[in-house]
């Protein structure tokens, strides 16, 4: 079964929300961490909200960043593992420093804090659909440890081994009609055939 909460917070208590993902790097969980801000954007590996991360942004090469000063200038993010991802969207100009954020993900995964932070619940018995989507870029023998997109132009760096692409497994939250209510993402992989 498949929970999800859903609320209106301030970025603190967003911060607070994803401090309870931290403790998941020193278990061995691979989580991931995607921001986006006016000017940048982030794929990286969850480092914690201590942590620093590799932040992209067009004509320049990527940098390190600092995880928090980046979820104050975010526009939308999500922190994501199997078990479960929190992601948000900031509310400007409608609601100056809120964000609407929704935590999604296995029965009894969820972060502690969600449950007190945010107040809407919503459970769905849903098959486990698992869907994948490829990436931008494509890795060859003359592109180092960069993924490389003609379409863009833009060298990438994904938090994975080298592979020729990247995919993101996805897990399809659907209703009792079989429509899709829901996108959780859940990791992401490197496999050649899907």
């Amino acid at each position: 079964m498949e929970h999800v909460r859903a609320g209106d917070i301030n970025i603190e208590q967003l911060l607070v929300l994803l401090d309870e993902i931290s403790p998941a790097v020193a278990e061995g969980k691979p989580p991931w961490v995607w921001i986006t801000t006016v000017e940048e954007w982030v794929l990286d590996n969850w480092p914690g909200t201590d942590g620093k991360v590799l932040a992209y942004r067009a004509g320049t090469t990527a940098s390190k960043r600092a995880v928090k000063e980046l979820i104050g200038l975010s526009d939308s993010g999500c922190v994501f593992m199997p078990e479960y991802e929190v992601r948000w969207r900031r509310m400007e100009p409608y609601r100056a420093g809120t964000c609407r954020v929704r935590v999604a993900g296995q029965t009894g995964m969820l972060p502690g804090r969600a449950g007190e932070l945010l107040g809407r619940e919503l459970s769905l018995e849903t098959p486990d659909v698992e869907r994948f989507f490829r990436l931008w870029g494509e890795h060859s023998e003359f592109t180092g440890n960069d993924w490389v997109e003609l379409r863009i132009p833009h060298r990438l760096r994904y938090p994975l081994p080298v592979n020729r692409f990247v995919w993101l497994s996805v897990a399809l939250i659907v209703d009792d009609c079989g429509r899709v209510q829901y996108v959780r993402w859940r990791e992401l992989t490197v496999k050649r055939n899907v």
